[in-house]
């Protein structure tokens, strides 16, 4: 069984072709494996879907435009954010632009620096 706890990464696009693969790929490529990448895209002209439907299972990829219970808020990079990490099932969410890369290890120190952090405040104890 796998106690690693699920991240959840969230990204928000607009136009964002020549960015969107390669932080797929640079996610895909994390040392950390429980993760799970959530695509939300904002009615982009060009081919950021396109791009992202070729790397990711299509049920993660969202056009916000799309959606329809939007409960009157205008789909700028909050609102898509905000609708990804309902989609999410991760414990631990990042929503990192289009245009970051990663290096290979970043999940990994990231969820290690968050779990000890929570066992110092929880038993007053830092590791």
């Amino acid at each position: 069984m796998n106690n690693s706890p699920l991240v959840s990464i969230v990204i928000a696009t607009k136009n964002e072709e020549k960015n969107i693969k390669r932080i797929i790929l640079d996610l895909q490529k994390q040392s950390y494996k429980n993760i799970e990448v959530i695509h939300v895209d904002n009615n982009s002209t060009d081919k950021t879907i396109e791009v992202s439907q070729e790397l990711l299972d299509k049920k993660y990829i969202y056009n916000l435009a799309e959606q329809k219970n939007l409960d009157g808020v205008v789909n700028y990079r909050g609102c898509q954010v905000n609708f990804g990490v309902k989609k999410s099932k991760g414990d631990i969410v990042f929503f990192p632009d289009a245009d970051m890369t990663f290096d290979k290890e970043l999940i990994e120190e990231a969820v290690t620096l968050l779990e000890n952090k929570f066992i110092c405040e929880l038993f007053g104890q830092c590791c």
